[in-house]
């Protein structure tokens, strides 16, 4: 029986979750802050404890590759990348983006996750469901908010849509759609199932490449 390990640290929330033949045995999520790298080995190690697992019995690894925080997703990717080369298992590349919904997708709606990027800036994607997968309608980019607001409305589609993340509460509430939900960053099982999912587009652990989207910032924050 295949047991996939899901990571994720493209926000402030160090995610990880397992599933084995698509079913979840387990998940924590956390806020770490900037503590993942001290913090993420234990964190997955508490998870596999608690489901009478061990990293021996990881068959795959399902990582987060951005867009996101600079300083997380290095330590995600590099302490996956890390691991599975030591196991000699392979890395599902993920879009944290795409995690951070896949379990909200449905039929009739467009979905818009949201992660901010600093300042004005926002890194986002419009997903929905289609025959039982996700769809993308809108790339993962980093965007003004205000440009993603009408780029969302120049979508020509009837769906209804949900806008997905804390960090909306950074700017006005959007002119079009019908929720806000507040989600904090990505759920370590929809990392593990989208892994699971797409076990053929695996690399090894020196293919995994970051997708950054924008140039790290350097200085204090500007809100």
């Amino acid at each position: 029986m295949a047991l996939v390990l899901g990571i994720d640290c493209s926000t402030l929330w160090t995610c990880v979750g397992c599933i084995q033949d698509g079913c979840l045995l387990g998940e924590i999520n956390v806020n770490l802050g900037r503590k993942e790298a001290s913090s993420l080995p234990l964190l997955v190690q508490d998870l596999l404890r608690s489901v009478d697992k061990c990293s021996l019995d990881i068959d795959l690894i399902s990582v987060t590759t951005g867009p996101g925080y600079f300083t997380g997703l290095r330590v995600g990717v590099s302490y996956a990348c890390a691991l599975a080369e030591g196991l000699g298992v392979s890395v599902v590349p993920i879009s944290s983006l795409e995690a951070m919904v896949f379990d909200l997708l449905e039929e009739g709606s467009l979905v818009v996750p949201v992660i901010w990027a600093r300042g004005k800036y926002v890194y986002a994607a419009a997903y929905t469901l289609k025959e039982g997968e996700a769809e993308v309608i809108m790339s993962p980019a980093s965007l003004l908010f205000d440009t993603l607001e009408k780029n969302v409305k120049n979508i020509n589609c009837s769906k209804r849509v949900i806008w997905v993340g804390d960090d909306l509460a950074r700017f006005p509430a959007p002119a079009i759609g019908e929720r806000l939900l507040n989600r904090h960053g990505c759920r370590g099982s929809n990392v593990a199932l989208i892994g699971e999912k797409r076990r053929s587009l695996a690399l090894s652990p020196d293919a995994v490449r970051i997708f950054y989207l924008r140039e790290p910032q350097i200085g204090p924050t500007k809100e």
